[in-house]
């Protein structure tokens, strides 16, 4: 009598939930120099050779001459662009995890549907609304981008992508009481989730971006704090209360990082003076000195309630383990995983922001003399790119030591398991939702430059809804 198969759930190459965890069966294995390099520097690779990052500039002029001066040519790219994006980009990623099963035709056709629709929409709101800048006159205008269309799609999107897709009640978060509002609503949970997505995307169009792009001494601060909160929205709310999150766990803390660490080296490269370095030093390796000594548990002995409060404080921050993994090792040692994954994820996406923008400043900067290239980079220099990467990768490095004790990591480094082709198709449309943060989005270093040339960056956006429409307000 042949042996019975195994469940369908635990066969799927791309469902975490698994007592194993991110280990890979091989004795002995170690994650070496090349897997680390190649971890870091894969997605910038793929993003600026294969997905335009290398047109540039080059692209944003053509979009922008088009748009200026060929209305029907906008209407059509605009929807067009928005059916793409939604089929293959935030949607399939955010809540899937850009796993193949994602993909399927249903998914498909409402994501298409809903969002170009709404997208079809943008370009006669935004002509009506003073969306184009002329940045050959130097005028100043409104750039209200579109906020009744904005909202009216991100409560269609919430509304019909919860009441489309077909959604298992799984992995709801059960409070203190044993239940929640929407514990046992799985359309409702995705509802809830995908609204307040669209409402922090909305948000980071204007918070984000600026802070991005902000010329103040105090910008470090509010960009580390900026994130913090989206984190919070993105890979707490969002991932630990996912119906599909044995699938969205890891892709989704891989891509929500590496697209909210996009702003901070954004930001970090655009520092004016080597006391804005220094405030960013200090804080990046403030931080990443509390991830360390949380870790590797330094100093409980010697302040065991301080030190238990503010542990407590971090794991409340960090998406709780996959069923079968903590039943494999216990609640503290999985989510201790946990922990020690997160601690990977920020130095690693954040040295690859960093790379990227090393490479875009060699092409751009170096070779092409653009001047926007200067603008990002005010310093003009490698110098500063270099301390910030150098600094940054000797964080990864202390970080994959302390976190090797818990894991090998190897279903994330090696060429078996994530770098394998199985998981091309994945990591294919995970690299393509960075490419468009850094290539079509204002914290990327293509348009950062433009909302830092324009005079609103050096005042709170704020101040265009303080009831006038006087753009002397921005000055």
């Amino acid at each position: 009598m042949p042996e019975p198969s195994a469940p369908k759930e635990q066969t799927d190459p791309f469902n975490l939930d698994i007592p194993s965890g991110f280990d890979i069966e091989e004795e002995g294995y170690k994650i070496s120099i090349v897997e680390r390099v190649q971890f870091v520097f894969w997605p910038v690779w793929m993003t600026y050779s294969i997905f335009g990052g290398w047109l540039g500039h080059w692209k944003g002029d053509e979009k922008r001459s088009k748009r200026n001066n060929c209305a029907e040519w906008a209407y059509w790219e605009n929807t067009m662009k928005g059916i793409w994006a939604s089929c293959t980009n935030v949607h399939i990623i955010q809540i899937w995890g850009a796993v193949p099963q994602s993909f399927c035709m249903r998914n498909w056709l409402i994501t298409g549907t809903v969002f170009g629709l709404v997208c079809s929409v943008m370009y006669p709101c935004l002509t009506t609304r003073g969306w184009a800048r002329n940045h050959h006159t130097g005028n100043q205008d409104t750039e209200v981008h579109q906020e009744g269309t904005w909202i009216l799609g991100a409560t269609l999107f919430s509304i019909l992508y919860g009441w489309g897709w077909w959604t298992l009640n799984m992995y709801s978060v059960r409070s203190a009481y044993g239940v929640y509002c929407c514990a046992s609503f799985p359309k409702g949970r995705v509802s809830r989730n995908w609204y307040l997505v669209m409402l922090g995307v909305y948000y980071d169009y204007y918070g984000g971006i600026f802070l991005a792009t902000w010329n103040d001494p105090m910008k470090a601060f509010f960009i580390f704090a900026w994130k913090r909160v989206r984190y919070i929205q993105m890979l707490l709310v969002l991932l630990d209360d996912n119906p599909w999150k044995m699938w969205a766990m890891l892709p989704n803390s891989y891509t929500g990082l590496l697209w909210l660490n996009s702003a901070v080296a954004m930001a970090m490269t655009g520092a004016k003076d080597p006391i804005d370095m220094m405030s960013f030093l200090v804080i990046d390796n403030f931080q990443f000195g509390m991830r360390f000594v949380l870790i590797a548990r330094l100093g409980f002995k010697h302040c065991p309630r301080l030190f238990s409060f503010v542990l407590s404080k971090q794991l409340q921050n960090i998406c709780s383990p996959l069923p079968q993994h903590v039943n494999a090792f216990g609640h503290k040692t999985a989510m201790r995983v946990m922990q020690a994954m997160m601690v990977i994820f920020e130095g690693e996406t954040l040295t690859s922001n960093l790379l990227w923008i090393a490479v875009y400043f060699l092409h751009w900067g170096t070779i092409l003399r653009h001047e926007l290239a200067f603008a990002n980079i005010p310093q003009k220099t490698w110098a500063m790119i270099g301390v910030f990467c150098a600094v940054d990768f000797a964080q990864d490095m202390l970080a994959g030591h302390i976190a090797e004790k818990f894991s090998n990591w190897g279903y994330m480094y090696s060429n078996k398991k994530w770098f394998s082709r199985t998981y091309f198709f994945q990591r294919f449309f995970i690299y393509f939702g960075w490419s468009g943060y850094m290539i079509n989005w204002g914290t990327g270093p293509i348009r950062a430059p433009l909302f830092k040339l324009h005079k609103s960056v050096d005042s709170f956006l704020m101040t265009r809804y303080a009831g006038s429409e006087n753009t002397s307000l921005l000055v």
